[in-house]
């Protein structure tokens, strides 16, 4: 990894003597190895090429998580764009009106528009009414499935 590439994720390099540190003990070199081999390193210098390395991957970690939360929140965003209540609970309001569209037997994608919700949402909350089975829309079967394992937990 270039220098600038760990600059830009707010990280420094390994030094050096702790590549090597890290390098001689993922061959396997015992600590009494490692002193015969480079005299002039002590117990200190191990001990703060593995503290580095432990630094390093909790600050990795951490850029991980944070890359993953900023990715969700566009995608949420993206969703809430198309649709604007996505995400937000079921009103006493919606359910009714879901209700009411499900008895005029109005088609998912009118259900999905008026409610400003994604299709997945509509059918997972008819479906938690018990306005629809499994079977009823098969595109969302697979959809439907998760929900049922999520009530087994």
């Amino acid at each position: 990894m270039k220098s600038s590439d760990w600059q830009k994720l707010g990280l420094e390099p390994l030094p050096s003597k702790t590549l090597e540190i890290m390098r001689l003990i993922s061959e396997g070199f015992s600590y009494d190895d490692m002193v015969n081999y480079r005299p002039q390193w002590t117990y200190a210098d191990i001990r703060s090429a593995a503290e580095q390395v432990i630094a390093l991957s909790e600050r990795i970690a951490s850029i991980q998580v944070d890359i993953v939360r900023d990715q969700k929140r566009k995608q949420m965003d993206a969703i809430k764009a198309t649709y604007p209540r996505a995400y937000t609970p079921w009103t006493d309001e919606d359910i009714r009106v879901l209700t009411q569209m499900r008895s005029e037997k109005k088609r998912l994608s009118e259900m999905s528009q008026h409610l400003k919700r994604e299709r997945s949402a509509v059918v997972g909350k008819l479906y938690e009414l018990g306005l629809i089975t499994k079977d009823t829309y098969p595109y969302f079967k697979n959809y439907i499935a998760k929900i049922n394992q999520g009530k087994k937990r």
